[in-house]
């Protein structure tokens, strides 16, 4: 069985599905009352503890990072620098791959650099 406390205030729903609550000697009213002068910060509380979710890559993108490591792997054995690599990879997001947002591109570049660095 699931209980809430609150302030020393604990509600709960018995094995009948009736609403409870402790200290029993309270009134119903001062309950409601009680956990009312917390929704306050119960509200803003939930509100603000929800964590983002993740961005899901979508076939494009996963194409595009799969082809730009391969691609960081082979310009990078041929000796160019980190400049001339990135510069590349960014013509050819924006030639390839324009339906790809800007943002998600500089990502996609950054993980596969990554894998230069490796």
């Amino acid at each position: 069985m699931k209980r809430l406390t609150i302030a020393g205030l604990q509600i709960y729903f018995d094995d009948q599905g009736t609403a409870r609550f402790d200290p029993p000697w309270k009134q119903r009213a001062a309950v409601e009352q009680e956990l009312e002068s917390h929704q306050e910060l119960i509200d803003p509380w939930l509100q603000a503890s929800h964590e983002p979710q993740p961005r899901k890559i979508g076939p494009k993108e996963q194409r595009m990072r799969v082809r730009f490591k391969a691609a960081v792997r082979g310009i990078h054995k041929l000796g160019f620098d980190r400049e001339f690599i990135e510069e590349t990879l960014r013509a050819a997001a924006k030639r390839a791959y324009p339906a790809v947002a800007h943002e998600h591109a500089e990502e996609s570049i950054a993980e596969a650099m990554s894998t230069r660095d490796r």
